[in-house]
């Protein structure tokens, strides 16, 4: 099983945040080819039809992306937790720093 760790803190803006978990979730060399826009419906478009399971995503400081990114941060949390229920070996896990 993968497990990739994010962490709240380094989501300081939108594109930032995509950049982080593209450069964690596509293979380098898929990189060039994998259309991955820096936006939510093209994450989700992503997850859904290419992502490699078993995946565990650990997520760090959530608190910390709440208060960078607002409502977006949530959502990107809504999406992993759909993912959940519909892609089996996918997994979410909150890891709460303080």
């Amino acid at each position: 099983m993968k497990k990739i760790t994010i962490d709240g803190v380094e989501f300081v803006s939108y594109d930032t945040t995509h950049n982080i978990l593209r450069g964690k979730l596509v293979k380098k060399e898929h990189l060039k080819h994998t259309y991955w826009g820096n936006n939510l419906d093209s994450m989700w478009e992503f997850f859904t039809d290419f992502l490699e399971s078993p995946l565990t995503i650990e997520w760090k400081n959530y608190d910390i992306a709440v208060k960078n990114l607002g409502t977006y941060a949530e959502k990107i949390l809504d999406i992993f937790l759909e993912l959940e229920q519909k892609k089996p070996g996918f997994k979410i896990i909150i890891i709460s720093e303080t």
